[in-house]
């Protein structure tokens, strides 16, 4: 799966898009106007949204948290990084859609593989 925030730029771009976010916590925005804010992660513009969100609810993000997940239930996240050696690696970039055989992932069927992002 290709990672990163270059994968939202053009459809930050093209506006198709009106957020774009990772796991580091880093983000964008389309202004109001609907132009892009930055085609890199900002950081900062977390805080802003945290900001506003306390200015116009007069609630902390914090208690919005809480709430969603008291009716929605807490999130579950697991990450598992492995090392790979170099061979590894290599063999690993070689993979095509094709050579994946399984049928279903994470228990869920496989609708379409492929190894391009559709923010391409």
């Amino acid at each position: 799966m290709p990672v990163g925030f270059k994968w939202f730029v053009s459809g930050l771009v093209d506006g198709s898009y009106g957020f774009g976010g990772e796991e580091s916590a880093g983000a964008s925005f389309l202004r109001r106007d609907g132009t892009v804010w930055t085609t890199d992660k900002d950081g900062p513009i977390m805080d802003l949204l945290a900001a506003e969100i306390t200015a116009r609810t007069g609630k902390d993000p914090g208690e919005h948290y809480r709430e969603l997940t008291a009716e929605f239930g807490d999130p579950h996240y697991t990450r598992i990084d492995a090392p790979a050696t170099l061979e590894q690696k290599t063999q690993l970039q070689k993979l095509s859609p094709d050579d994946v055989k399984e049928s279903k992932s994470g228990g869920r069927a496989n609708h379409r593989k492929t190894d391009q992002s559709s923010g391409e």
